[in-house]
């Protein structure tokens, strides 16, 4: 909530605990959300569990408007670095390359038609606030051909890649594309990409997990980004 807070996002209705309200830290925020309006509901620590659908709710809940923005809108920055999620099924992944995204200062998330949905509650928690600073629009079928005509590189990532991350151009306008945690990016992405890039493997780890891999190929990029060749 305090993420939200200082995102600049004003609650519709709030819902806390007693004891989240005699923490100091609890009362100074609950006392700055007083002025917004909102409507406050105190619960009991079961009830709010409940709401939260977790076991362990930091004590505070808050509806927050929010919605995706159009794909136009996150490349209208000077050379965005776009993270693109594509068929990505389980929302703690996504919540993690959500805020991995966030961490390497990407203009914004995409997903494509099959991906799970970003405002899933796993996602959410899983991003750690990062909905409130990275945008999230979401791709229609032939996003690849689009992407291309607003002029932004597509970038691939497959274990069977044979460019190395450290290879390729990786600033300008650029979109990493992480695929479906069991069956990769579909032929036709990769087929449609300006680049395939694989992380080389040494040890005996089949595959990454999506997450770690986006984290390496999002700090290549921001390598190369801070100090271009």
């Amino acid at each position: 909530m305090s993420e939200a807070h200082s995102a600049g996002l004003v609650p519709e209705a709030v819902f806390y605990t007693a004891e989240f309200a005699a923490d100091p830290r609890g009362r100074q925020l609950l006392e700055q959300l007083a002025t917004s309006g909102a409507r406050f509901r105190r619960l009991k620590p079961r009830e709010l569990a409940e709401l939260a659908q977790t076991e362990h709710p930091q004590g505070i809940l808050a509806v927050v408007p929010w919605q995706p923005v159009s794909p136009a809108a996150v490349l209208a920055g000077a050379d965005p670095l776009l993270v693109v999620a594509d068929g990505i099924r389980d929302p703690g992944n996504l919540g993690v390359l959500w805020r991995t995204a966030d961490a390497a200062g990407a203009a914004g998330l995409a997903c494509t038609p099959g991906t799970v949905d970003p405002a899933n509650p796993k996602t959410l928690r899983a991003g750690m606030g990062a909905a409130f600073h990275v945008p999230l629009a979401q791709l229609a079928p032939g996003w690849t051909a689009w992407l291309r005509r607003q002029g932004v590189r597509v970038v691939a990532t497959a274990p069977g890649g044979t460019l190395a991350p450290e290879a390729a151009d990786l600033t300008g306008p650029c979109a990493l594309v992480f695929g479906n945690e069991g069956e990769g990016l579909a032929p036709q992405v990769l087929a449609a990409a300006d680049a395939v890039v694989g992380i080389p493997m040494p040890g005996r780890a089949e595959s990454l997990n999506v997450a770690g891999a986006a984290a390496i190929l999002l700090y290549v990029a921001v390598r190369q980004r801070q100090s271009p060749s």
